[in-house]
């Protein structure tokens, strides 16, 4: 495809210097040429847009949808980063429990590792699993609803530990913007038990959070770039006094011999992980990106 939208290019220009050295009478013919050249180069770029819509649509039913033939695959961003600080580290999947209903586990470990400290410790190691089960409605916007329960830690004991336990329903849709497609997925909350040492948890991470993901937001099969944002609320749902937000790049070279994506990101709010969930940081982090 790319080597024929360059030989399409390669002939409009010859066309284009014969027709000034041997004129048609009128430029009925050299405008033809010209108009055709056009429709055809405009017929491949749509052609391309469709492609990249396509895989964007392949790319979040595998993650959102509830194909039965799917049982092992990603559930949030898996990806590793470094900063000036620290690192982070996510890994995330979920397994299909029956091949005739839609009820999922999915896991996620989040580590932040103090890399520039003596003997490397980690500053926290925080573990979620879930359980719950995806609606799949007719709405093609409207890719999947989940309704389940997770329970967070990071592990520790005494006045170190942190948990919760949350039942939750999360809306997943897909909404396409002439050739950019945007996954739009909100979360809400009700909050079941709080640890000893967290109970006020809920004052600075509130009941609802929220993410966007813009897909291949260049219009070129040869760089694919996402675009994510993510707000998770504050006290009483207000998400500007505390709260956390989130936003990443990620940058990956079509056929590229290394595989994974160039992963950036940019924190600021509180709670980025569970034992620090009543202190307020920033960080930026470059990593690589994985599967999601």
């Amino acid at each position: 495809m790319k080597r024929y939208l360059l030989l399409c290019k390669i002939t409009l220009i010859l066309s284009a210097v014969f027709l000034s050295i041997f004129p048609v009478p009128g430029g009925v013919l050299a405008d033809s040429a010209v108009e055709y050249q056009e429709e055809e180069m405009r017929r491949i770029r749509q052609e391309q847009a469709e492609k990249r819509l396509e895989e964007n649509r392949e790319k979040v039913a595998e993650t959102f949808g509830a194909d039965e033939k799917s049982t092992f695959t990603p559930h949030h961003l898996n990806y590793g980063a470094i900063g000036k600080d620290d690192a982070l580290m996510q890994m995330s999947f979920k397994y299909r429990l029956g091949r005739d209903w839609n009820t999922y586990f999915a896991f996620t470990s989040l580590i932040k590792w103090d890399i520039y400290e003596d003997s490397n410790p980690y500053r926290d190691i925080n573990f979620k699993p879930e359980l719950f089960y995806r609606f799949t409605p007719e709405p093609e916007f409207l890719v999947s609803l989940d309704a389940g329960y997770w329970h967070e830690s990071n592990g520790q004991d005494g006045e170190e530990s942190r948990s919760w336990d949350q039942l939750f329903a999360r809306v997943n849709t897909l909404f396409e913007i002439k050739n950019i497609s945007l996954v739009w997925k909100t979360q809400l909350y009700g909050e079941l038990n709080t640890g000893d040492f967290n109970e006020d948890i809920g004052e600075y991470l509130g009941w609802w959070d929220t993410a966007f993901c813009f897909l291949n937001i260049l219009p070129t099969d040869r760089i694919n770039i996402d675009l994510e944002f993510y707000i998770w609320s504050g006290d009483n749902g207000v998400p500007f006094d505390r709260g956390q937000f989130r936003t990443g790049l990620i940058f990956k070279m079509e056929n590229a011999v290394f595989q994974p994506s160039l992963y950036i990101q940019y924190f600021n709010g509180y709670g980025e992980v569970m034992r620090d969930y009543d202190e307020r940081s920033e960080a930026w982090r470059v990593g690589i990106a994985f599967l999601y």
